[in-house]
Protein backbone atom coordinates (compact mmCIF):
# COMPACT_ATOMS: atom_id res chain seq x y z
CA UNK A 1 0.00 0.00 0.00
CA UNK A 2 1.02 3.52 -0.69
CA UNK A 3 0.08 6.53 1.35
CA UNK A 4 0.17 9.77 0.43
CA UNK A 5 1.22 12.86 3.20
CA UNK A 6 0.48 16.11 1.56
CA UNK A 7 1.31 19.06 1.87
CA UNK A 8 -0.38 22.70 3.20
CA UNK A 9 -1.93 23.16 -1.15
CA UNK A 10 -2.75 19.38 -1.32
CA UNK A 11 -0.17 17.77 -3.18
CA UNK A 12 2.22 14.51 -2.57
CA UNK A 13 4.86 16.21 -0.15
CA UNK A 14 5.83 12.75 0.86
CA UNK A 15 5.28 8.65 0.13
CA UNK A 16 5.06 6.37 2.60
CA UNK A 17 4.71 1.99 1.76
CA UNK A 18 3.09 0.21 4.14
CA UNK A 19 3.10 -3.69 3.86
CA UNK A 20 1.03 -6.03 5.60
CA UNK A 21 1.53 -6.50 8.95
CA UNK A 22 4.51 -3.60 8.99
CA UNK A 23 4.65 0.00 9.81
CA UNK A 24 4.58 2.23 7.55
CA UNK A 25 7.73 3.62 6.38
CA UNK A 26 9.30 6.13 3.48
CA UNK A 27 9.28 5.03 0.06
CA UNK A 28 13.22 4.59 -0.59
CA UNK A 29 13.73 2.94 -4.17
CA UNK A 30 11.70 5.32 -6.17
CA UNK A 31 12.18 4.33 -9.53
CA UNK A 32 11.23 0.68 -8.79
CA UNK A 33 7.75 1.95 -7.20
CA UNK A 34 7.24 3.85 -10.26
CA UNK A 35 7.60 0.81 -12.06
CA UNK A 36 5.41 -1.34 -9.60
CA UNK A 37 3.14 1.38 -8.77
CA UNK A 38 -0.25 -0.80 -10.15
CA UNK A 39 0.28 -3.42 -7.84
CA UNK A 40 -0.26 -1.28 -5.02
CA UNK A 41 -3.17 0.26 -3.15
CA UNK A 42 -3.51 3.86 -2.85
CA UNK A 43 -4.25 6.27 -0.42
CA UNK A 44 -4.24 10.15 0.02
CA UNK A 45 -4.27 10.96 -3.19
CA UNK A 46 -4.97 9.99 -6.76
CA UNK A 47 -2.92 7.54 -8.37
CA UNK A 48 -1.80 9.94 -11.46
CA UNK A 49 -0.35 12.28 -8.29
CA UNK A 50 1.41 9.86 -6.55
CA UNK A 51 2.78 8.83 -10.09
CA UNK A 52 3.82 12.45 -10.77
CA UNK A 53 5.54 12.71 -7.70
CA UNK A 54 7.51 9.94 -8.19
CA UNK A 55 8.42 10.45 -11.48
CA UNK A 56 9.97 13.85 -9.79
CA UNK A 57 11.67 12.04 -7.08
CA UNK A 58 13.23 8.87 -9.09
CA UNK A 59 15.45 11.43 -11.31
Amino acid sequence: MLIAELDDNGDVAWLWQADPGKRPKPVQDRAACLRDVDRFMTYGAEKTAIMNWLRRQAT
